[in-house]
């Protein structure tokens, strides 16, 4: 039993629809991942000539080409050959393609939320020096000094004049 399922080849994680972009990398690395160790751990464990052969028939198609390239190179017999059939030219993994795929939308996405993360900021930003505003004409009130009370409110102006500059400057939200 422990065999049949170390010879069973798993389905290829495929990330949810609901999972986002940012995500979407790290199951493309290891999807690529679990395939290459999946693939070495099985010619490495199956050293037996009746086990290999029963592999060798489970084994998926880009991988039995570069196997079959493997074992003409004499690999028991050869030093010179190479280590296993992953390191042999033939060998070619369908899941790269989509692991870039991924990695490329997984880079877009993060340049999109450097962007609405600079945003935000801007945004926290102005908020904070309209409170600043709110407060400083807020508290002008309880000075008894004229001179002190202008000057909060004409600071507070000040302020508020630059934070509408701002808010005009910056970028709109998306809808």
């Amino acid at each position: 039993m422990a065999r049949r399922q170390a010879l069973a080849a798993p389905a290829p994680p495929v990330p949810p629809a609901s999972n986002p972009e940012g995500a979407r990398r790290i199951w493309s690395r290891n999807a690529t991942s679990l395939r290459a160790s999946l693939v070495t751990h099985r010619y490495i464990y199956f050293a037996g000539t009746l086990a290999m052969r029963v592999a060798e028939q489970r084994f998926r198609t880009p991988f039995l080409v570069a196997f079959d390239a493997w074992l003409k190179t004499n690999p028991f017999t050869n030093p010179n050959a190479p280590k296993g059939p992953t390191y042999m030219p033939q060998y070619v993994q369908p899941e790269l393609a989509q692991s870039n795929l991924f990695d490329a939308r997984a880079d877009n996405y993060y340049s999109l939320g450097e962007v609405a993360g600079s945003n935000a900021d801007g945004y926290v930003r102005t908020t904070v020096y309209l409170a600043s505003v709110l407060f400083l004409v807020g508290i002008s009130g309880h000075f008894r000094v004229r001179g002190a009370r202008r000057g909060l409110v004409t600071v507070g102006g000040v302020i508020l004049a630059v934070s509408v500059v701002l808010l005009i400057l910056a970028p709109r939200p998306p809808v």
